[in-house]
């Protein structure tokens, strides 16, 4: 962040995509927070979702409703699923 394109205190707002507490800002601690949201997103948010998709993996899968031919959609392991609803 650029301090010096900071509008005086006193300067009357609001100015564009600028908080209150601007001035405040410290570069350091901004990339302190950006590198905590990468962990988190990279590593550990990632591994909760992998783990969901690898549980949903484990399950066995049944074919959706075909709701336009009024009856259960025909996949590979559906064969014995042609009732109609």
């Amino acid at each position: 962040m650029d301090m010096t394109r900071l509008p005086e205190p006193d300067a009357p707002g609001p100015h564009f995509a600028m908080g209150a507490t601007a001035p405040q800002a410290n570069r350091q601690e901004g990339e302190r927070m950006v590198n905590d949201e990468v962990e988190w997103l990279g590593n550990q948010k990632m591994q909760e979702l992998l783990a969901g998709i690898r549980g949903l993996l484990k399950t066995p899968h049944f074919p959706a409703l075909d709701v336009r031919r009024g009856g259960a959609a025909v996949g590979s392991n559906s064969q014995a699923c042609t009732q109609r609803f």
